[in-house]
């Protein structure tokens, strides 16, 4: 049988659409950073998932800061003939 709970919040009702409007945009903003990074690193959906799963959106914003830094310039992440992935100079 369902249990029906009270709201932490005693909001007006039309809050709860906007605030469900707002969750999902930003999970979908998490989302298409995860993507963003996958193909920036080249590496497949599969592989970028194990990667990125459970990271949250503030280390994903981080990575891809890193990933398009001056610094990183000419220091691309490549497909190795072995297992795994190679830095190239």
């Amino acid at each position: 049988m369902a249990v029906v709970r009270d709201f932490v919040l005693n909001l007006p009702q039309q809050y709860y659409l906007a605030i469900g409007e707002f969750m999902f945009r930003v999970g979908q903003l998490e989302v298409q950073m995860q993507e963003i990074l996958w193909r920036a690193i080249d590496v497949d959906n599969k592989q970028g998932r194990v990667l990125t799963v459970g990271t949250a959106a503030k280390t994903i914003r981080s990575m891809l800061q890193t990933v398009v830094s001056d610094d990183a310039r000419g220091q691309w992440i490549t497909r190795g003939e072995g297992i795994g992935f190679a830095l190239c100079c």
